[in-house]
Parts: C-alpha cells; structure tokens; sequence
C-alpha cells in the first residue's frame, strides 16, 4: 500500500536525536509536515534507562574545547557542533519548558525529578504540540530517489513513503551487517565496534568483594592510555568511570585483542612506588604492634586492602613488626602495579554505545546534511561520534538532532 503524502521531513528513528530533529523541524519550519518511522513499540527507550532510569540529559561542562575532550571518536568535528548548540543551550531547552535540572557533584546532569519519564514527556509533548507524527513498528527497508528529488522510504517490506527531505536518525548498529541499507546509498561506514564496557576478569581476585568501591588508576597494557578515577568491583570483574572511560578511549585496540587484554591498577595514585615503599616502612615502625589488616595507611577500602594483603602472601593476622622486606616489596608491587587477566566485556547497565558509524567526512558538519546526497541527514550516534560516560552521547544527540532540523531543505 502507497502513502501519496510527501512530506517535508521523514526521520528514521525515534530515540534521543531523531525526536530532537523532530523538534527542531518543526520549531524552525513550522509549517513542515514530519513523520518519525520507529522499529520498536516505543519511542525514547535509550533514554528511559539512561543513568539508572534517571536520564543523565548532559554535562556541566561549559567551555566546548574541555567538552569536545570526552568523545573518543569525533571531538574536532563536534568543536564546530557545539558551537550552534551546545550544553548550555540543552539545559535551557529543557528549562524553558518546565524541566528543572540539576548537577551532581561529578558534572552529570539530571531531571530534578530523578526519574527519565520527566524528560519523555516533555519531548512527547513537544512532539504532540507540533502535530509530528508517529509511526511505531515501522522498520525501514531502503531508501531511494525519484527523478524529482523525493526520498522513497521504504518500511515493513510493503509500504512506502515519500518526503523532501531523510533525517536517519537510527543509532548505533553493534554490526556491521545493519548498515548495509546505507552503504547502498553510497555513504561510507567505519566498521562498528562496542565502546563503554566493564572489564571482565579471568578469574577474578576480588571475588567476594562485589560492590566495593574505590579510586585508582587503570592502563591496559600494550595501550598507552590510563585513566584514574572511581571504579567498582562487580560479579565479573570492575565497572565505574574510569574503567568505563579507558574501554572508550581503547575501544579499538581491544577489538583487535578480541578483547583478551591484561589490566593493570595503582590503588594509590596519588603516591610513587617509592613514596608507598616509603609509608609502609614508617608505619611498620611506628605500628609495630597493630594487627596488619586492622591498620590501614592508605585510603584503600578495608576489605579490598585486606583481599591485596592475602594476594601477597601476607598472613592478615601478623603484626606490622613482624612483615619482612620482601613482603613489604611484593605489597608495594600489588598496590601499585596490580595486573588482572581479562578476557571479554560486559555492556555497561542496559545501554550501548558503539565507536564506529558514518564516516565524518561524508557529513557538513555545519548542516548535518550527507556532501552526496542532498535533502539526507545524519545525527546521534550514528554517526562515527562516541562519548565518555557522563552525559556526553546524550548532548551528541541534541546537538546534531537540533541542527539537522534546523537545516532541512523547504
């Protein structure tokens, strides 16, 4: 069955950018006709479990050249991205309409209201204001041109619809395969893969300890990338921040290591090997008699100093008096330069990212618009653009959403 309308705008996905590039249509061109194909049932569900069901909307970064410096993949292109809508723009795009936001203490930022619902419904409601329509379980097929210059976007195998202008706004693919509808229209693709993980030990040390948080500085080896901040120890090995941000930034070296990799972690970072070699033989000789696993010189939690005290070899219920050097020098070792075999990853909560995508250089970064395919869009993560974890994939999506919109051909 044919659909006779042409529309002014089909966009091709309704997660965070594509119902953004809605928005922005229709704020820019309001008498645009826009139509949203989504495969899934429901709209915005990336954002519904982002930040623990929370939505982390952006970050509290506010001079783009220190924001552009969390995206792996992408940051000089998103230099000239942010600087039409940046972070700032988001917070007060959403404060206008009745969101109140809030910082953390670590620079992400939040609905008020602590639950993702407040930012679906103010973008539904936007998109019910503007009169944009909505087709669900709609999976596109391929799309082509007529001699006129109408897109033809084909879904469900059996219908067919017929716009101005094709904003794909899909996401990212985790395989290849899935952008084989796009490489037909001859847009280059950088092969996808998983960025934003957890390290999954071997065997982990830490067993047991599930939950146990600390600070310190992680570096994979044969990589010349470390990353120092929180982490957490879970069932299959450490997650949090810092090992979350260094998957990033190693995303495509650890794909070609097929993801067999040794970790290697400094609990103090904050201190040398030779300044904490330093601090156990003072407090060895100040604390003679304190049970070792009872005192503690370093701001390492309790139970995960104790685990490194057992990996050493150190019986827990010495005195400090009666550690030798050597045990001294192999506990200095662990803490600093403490090496994990992993072998795999673990998707970070329910939520992907993927570094990969369009190839930048087939984008107007000014426009969003494909060089070779005039009236075609690209934004989100689609796009060969990935961030850290904090809010950053989130302000990629606004961003290019909103300017795609702006900049769509009447």
């Amino acid at each position: 069955m044919t659909n006779q309308i042409i529309y002014h705008t089909i966009i091709i996905g309704g997660g965070a950018s594509g119902i953004f590039a809605g928005i922005s249509c229709k704020t820019h061109f309001p008498k645009s006709s826009v139509l949203v194909l989504e495969k899934s049932t429901k709209l915005l569900s990336k954002v519904k479990i982002s930040g623990g069901g929370r939505c982390n909307v952006t970050h509290s970064c506010f001079d783009n050249k220190e924001m552009v410096l969390n995206y792996p993949r992408g940051s000089k292109e998103l230099r000239n991205v942010f600087s039409t809508f940046d972070a700032s723009d988001t917070i007060d795009w959403f404060e206008t309409r009745g969101v109140t936001l809030k910082t953390e203490s670590d620079g992400r930022i939040f609905p008020t209201s602590d639950t993702s619902q407040t930012i679906i419904n103010c973008l539904l409601s936007e998109c019910q204001k503007f009169e944009i329509k909505i087709n669900l379980s709609h999976h596109v097929d391929n799309i082509s041109k007529n001699n006129d210059g109408t897109f033809i976007v084909n879904a469900n195998k059996n219908q067919s619809y017929f716009s101005k202008n094709v904003i794909i706004a899909t996401g990212g693919y985790p395989k290849f395969s899935s952008y084989h509808w796009i490489e037909q229209l001859g847009i280059n693709v950088i092969h996808p893969v998983p960025s934003l993980f957890s390290f999954n030990a071997v065997k982990s040390p830490f067993a047991g300890l599930e939950g146990v948080s600390f600070d310190a500085n992680f570096s994979i080896k044969g990589i010349h990338i470390n990353i120092t901040g929180p982490a957490i120890i879970t069932h299959w090995g450490i997650s949090g921040p810092a090992p979350l941000k260094l998957s990033a930034w190693a995303a495509l070296e650890l794909y070609t290591k097929k993801y067999e990799y040794e970790v290697s972690i400094h609990f103090c970072p904050q201190l040398n090997q030779s300044e904490i070699q330093n601090e156990l033989l003072s407090f060895k000789s100040t604390n003679g008699k304190s049970k070792i696993n009872k005192t503690n010189p370093f701001k390492i939690p309790a139970r995960l100093y104790e685990r490194l005290l057992i990996i050493t070899g150190i019986d827990i219920q010495k005195n400090w008096g009666d550690v030798n050097k050597k045990e001294i020098a192999t506990l200095v070792q662990n803490i600093t330069q403490f090496k994990m075999h992993c072998l795999g990853k673990t998707t970070y909560k329910e939520e992907f990212v993927t570094a990969g995508g369009i190839d930048l250089k087939e984008i107007n970064l000014n426009t969003m618009e494909s060089k070779k395919i005039q009236g075609l869009f690209f934004t989100g993560e689609l796009l060969n653009i990935d961030g850290v974890t904090g809010g950053f994939n989130f302000q990629n999506a606004w961003s290019t959403g909103w300017i795609a919109g702006a900049n769509i051909r009447i």
